[in-house]
């Protein structure tokens, strides 16, 4: 039988400015392809373009 693992972790895991990134990344969500409007188009646009200036990245 093994010992059970000593579950006391105290400080929550240091990410670095690397890990943050990747991490950001997977939890990006991917649209799947679908047919839209060019209306809707037009403010999926502008809505990138304002996380883009919020979060200061690139999307």
């Amino acid at each position: 039988m093994k010992e059970p693992a000593d579950n006391n972790n105290d400080k929550a895991p240091i990410r670095t400015k690397s890990s943050n990134k990747m991490i950001r990344k997977k939890s990006r969500i991917s649209l799947p392809c679908f047919e839209v409007s060019p209306h809707t188009e037009r403010i999926i646009n502008e809505n990138k373009r304002l996380i883009c200036v919020y979060t200061k990245h690139k999307s």
